[in-house]
């Protein structure tokens, strides 16, 4: 396939991808839109959510941040492709990184979730020390957040490189 071809594909599927991801991240770390990372969530049922179900979606947010950056380096590497003379491995990042990025996010979430399960099933009275309060972002956190960014732009920018 041609590398403007790619583009315009990479556009047409991904800036979309992106305003959504981005969007979701914002709306469940302000504990809207509860049912993309919580399918036992229905705001029909009148209850308004749980601690578990708003801490689930902020870390769901955070997710939702890698994987837009992700998507954000997979059409970086189609335009600096197909701005240049230099033929990127489109499929090694699409099928490679970003899918390990979409394994380790998901998995991120349950293994979180299962924990604050555990914590919440453990104390009698659903107070489970700690969990009451908001997930919040501290600087480690946002320096964490930051270095995994970074990380997944670099681990699709190295795999761009590997030629089959």
């Amino acid at each position: 396939m041609d590398g403007y071809v790619k583009l315009i594909v990479g556009c047409a599927l991904f800036v979309p991808l992106i305003v959504l991801l981005l969007t979701a991240s914002w709306k469940q770390w302000h504990g809207a839109w509860l049912g993309f990372s919580d399918i036992t969530f229905n705001r029909y049922e009148g209850r308004p959510a749980t601690p578990l179900q708003r801490r689930r979606g902020r870390r769901a947010a955070l997710v939702d941040l890698v994987w837009a950056v992700a998507c954000a380096g997979i059409l970086g590497i189609a335009a600096f492709s197909a701005a240049s003379d230099f033929s990127a491995n489109l499929e090694a990042v699409s099928g490679g990184a970003f899918l390990l990025a979409v394994i380790v996010g998901c998995v991120w979430i349950g293994a979180g979730s299962r924990r604050d399960r555990r914590r919440f099933a453990g104390v009698e009275g659903g107070n489970a020390g700690g969990l009451d309060e908001e997930y919040a972002l501290g600087r480690r956190g946002i320096a964490v957040l930051a270095v995994v960014m970074l990380a997944v732009l670099a681990i699709e920018i190295a795999s761009s490189l590997i030629v089959l």
